[in-house]
This record gives C-alpha cells, sequence and structure tokens, in this order.
C-alpha cells in the first residue's frame, strides 16, 4: 500500500470548498489525471445531498502516458467533513481518495 498526504490551505469558506471538490462534474478542473466524468447513477434517481455514499461515476484518466476509465464508488459523505471514493475496477491499482475538510 502506498500512502500520500498533502494539505491544502484555500481562503474560502469550508462549504464552498467542500461542496465543489465532492462534485464529480468539477474534478477535470482540479484533479490533474482526470479528463471527462460520467455519472453512473440512473437518470430521474432522487439524490440525498446528505448521503451520497453508494453514488457511482467513472473516470477517463490519463496518467504515465496511458489513458484509462475507471469506475469510482463514494464511500464517505459526511458534509464539510470527509469525503471519499474508491475505484472498483479497471485502474491499474486501487486507489481510495479520503478527503478531510477544516
Amino acid at each position: 500500500m502506498i500512502r500520500v498526504e498533502e494539505s491544502v490551505e484555500l481562503n474560502r469558506p469550508v462549504q464552498e470548498v467542500f461542496s465543489y471538490t465532492t462534485n464529480p462534474e468539477n474534478f477535470p478542473e482540479w484533479a490533474a489525471t482526470v479528463i471527462e466524468v460520467r455519472q453512473e447513477d440512473a437518470p430521474g434517481e432522487e439524490e440525498d445531498p446528505l448521503n451520497r455514499e453508494g453514488e457511482r461515476f467513472t473516470l477517463m484518466q490519463q496518467a504515465l502516458g496511458r489513458r484509462f476509465e475507471a469506475p469510482f464508488e463514494v464511500i464517505a459523505y459526511e458534509p464539510n467533513r470527509r469525503y471519499a471514493h474508491r475505484s472498483t475496477e479497471g485502474h491499474p491499482a486501487s486507489v481510495t481518495m479520503d478527503f478531510t475538510y477544516e
């Protein structure tokens, strides 16, 4: 297992940063390897903004000169505090991204 930790300080309200960074549609704007995102939830499915655990999406990514698709699932969603998602297959290595906000 490889563990990487980073810390970024932003002069913005935590609610604003959390809302922006946990929306998969915004990943290509701030995640260097993400080219495109495809939501996997069924159209018309009602989303509970306070519980997004289980939400699925697929990332088209480019890394190390390769392009690949990788499906992910949200495994933790605590508004304005914590967000995590993990790869479910297709990724060259099993990946879990776990973000904390304060």
